[in-house]
């Protein structure tokens, strides 16, 4: 071969770079389906029950059993009671202790989803009272559900439809329904047979399936008041549940408290007896937030916000520069009250007269408290004007309150309940929202015997073993009590006993069942 020809094929091959045969690295797998949860970053963001439940339906599984595979042996002990019982409490999944942050964290590790914990109202842990946050059962709105069918969209439950302080939809200002509208019953999260949008019972679609059959919206039973208040609540839940990806920190009781003392400085000149009288809310509540003794609630929140016409992010929130003072303590009171600016008493009377048209009708303390003026001096100047104040808020506080005859009943009633409850919760029962004075005022001596027939209960001697051969002589007996009823027997909660004998009340409760 000549060297021309050699050169010519050397000319024709051509070279390529070498193959790479290491095995390249692989991003990370998820062991279920990567599913991404609805409206993170707004008001319509979807409950993280609504999630579990449209994860489960892309695994073909059941909602409930996908949550106690997966979620509950993280819980440790309280495993077995959680898979056998019937009622658990699956609406604190969407709350903010520990089985919500406990769900979040699992199923964030099994999809590779980061933004879970928006589903749910972990953002505000430190800030909300868990108390009435949620609702227990599901509400809905049927044209809700009618409208995500008609644009093909996937079927959900907004996490604003859980809130207990919301009763209508923000976006059709319709009622939210609570019952099946097919077989009538209320239905619970997480059931075995929950899908969002369908009867977890009959399995029927509660949506609105046609324009004959739609309803007209259910709001002539919701006063004008009321609708107003509800639009309120809407607005403030919306703003925080838009807002709470966004928030570079977590919101902390002393950026509360914080804000909180500087707002009453601002408007009020940090006397709370002034702010109580200009936000229309008990100096004794804001005391007791300010003293961190309870904690806030939607309904404050909005009250505050409405009132102070602020954002709920300038109350909850750190601003940018701002420093936190070295423990928030509770404003001191004023030794005199009405040391302040004194109104002219040529203005006094037109401020009376324009008084008794407020709605809610204020005290005449209140009105002392804004004009300068003790109640004794102006009952002096204007004898009649304060007569009709006075009269027309006693009628006001009068009718906010149950009749005394079934006030007087209900704390008969709690007298003879095993075990006693707390005069607190008889309280929450009468749907009184402070710390109770018209009650203890009208009925002291019934308040005062429960109050003692509860703190009897809880100090009295507690004998281990005696309680635990009684437990173990419950389970002879033919036929096998129920927990609940052998608790109340006992005269404990069955909390108290899961604490003390989880493997006794396990036991007792598989053999009732």
């Amino acid at each position: 071969m000549t060297e021309s020809t050699t050169a010519k094929n050397q000319r024709s091959f051509r070279l390529y770079p070498h193959w790479d045969v290491n095995t390249s690295a692989l991003p990370p797998r998820s062991r279920l389906f990567r599913l991404a949860p609805i409206g993170v970053g707004s008001d319509e963001v979807e409950c993280l029950t609504s999630y579990i439940a449209r994860l489960a339906a892309e695994h073909s599984v059941s909602p409930r059993k996908l949550f106690c595979e997966e979620v509950l042996p993280q819980v440790g002990g309280y495993n077995e009671y959680y898979l056998t019982s019937s009622y658990f409490s699956a609406h604190t999944v969407n709350g903010t202790g520990k089985i919500a942050e406990i769900t979040v964290r699992a199923f964030e590790g099994l999809t590779l989803q980061h933004d879970l914990r928006f589903t749910t109202f972990l953002m505000w842990r430190e800030v909300f009272s868990p108390h009435r946050l949620l609702r227990k059962r599901r509400a809905w709105c049927a044209s809700c559900y009618a409208q995500q069918l008609a644009e093909r969209k996937c079927a959900y439950d907004p996490l604003i439809w859980l809130i207990e302080s919301v009763s209508i939809c923000h976006r059709h200002r319709e009622r939210l329904c609570n019952a099946c509208p097919h077989c009538g019953n209320q239905l619970v999260f997480l059931a075995s047979r929950y899908r969002p949008g369908y009867c977890s019972k009959c399995l029927k679609w509660l949506g609105i399936m046609s324009t004959s059959k739609r309803r007209k919206p259910a709001l002539k039973s919701l006063t004008s008041t009321e609708l107003v208040r509800q639009l309120i609540v809407l607005d403030i839940a919306g703003e925080l549940l838009s807002r709470a990806p966004h928030i570079t920190s977590q919101p902390t009781q002393p950026i509360f408290l914080n804000n909180l003392i500087r707002i009453i400085g601002e408007n009020a000149g940090s006397n709370i007896n002034s702010f109580s009288d200009l936000v229309g809310m008990w100096s004794g509540k804001i005391r007791r937030l300010l003293a961190s003794q309870s904690r806030l609630s939607i309904e404050a929140l909005c009250h505050l916000c409405t009132r102070l016409d602020i954002s709920p992010m300038d109350l909850l929130c750190k601003k940018e520069g701002e420093t936190l003072s070295e423990g928030c303590a509770v404003l001191p009171r004023h030794n005199d009250p009405m040391q302040k600016l004194t109104t002219p008493w040529s203005e006094v009377e037109s401020n009376l007269q324009a008084a008794l048209q407020e709605l809610p009708p204020p005290s005449m303390e209140a009105i002392g408290r804004r004009l300068g003026y003790s109640p004794p001096r102006l009952k002096g100047h204007f004898a009649i004007l304060y007569e009709q104040i006075s009269s027309r808020y006693k009628s006001y506080i009068k009718a906010i309150h149950p009749s005394p005859g079934f006030i007087q009943n209900t704390l008969k009633s709690a007298l003879k309940e095993k075990p006693p409850p707390s005069l607190q919760s008889v309280f929450r029962r009468l749907r009184c929202r402070d710390t109770g004075y018209y009650y203890y005022s009208h009925h002291l001596d019934l308040c005062v015997a429960v109050a003692k027939r509860y703190k009897d209960h809880r100090n009295k001697p507690f004998d281990k073993k005696l309680t635990q051969e009684q437990l173990v002589a419950a389970l002879k007996e033919d036929p096998a009590p129920s927990f609940s009823s052998l608790a109340k027997r006992l005269g404990h909660t069955r909390e108290f006993f899961r604490q003390k004998y989880p493997e006794l009340t396990r036991a007792i409760a598989s053999r009732h069942m």
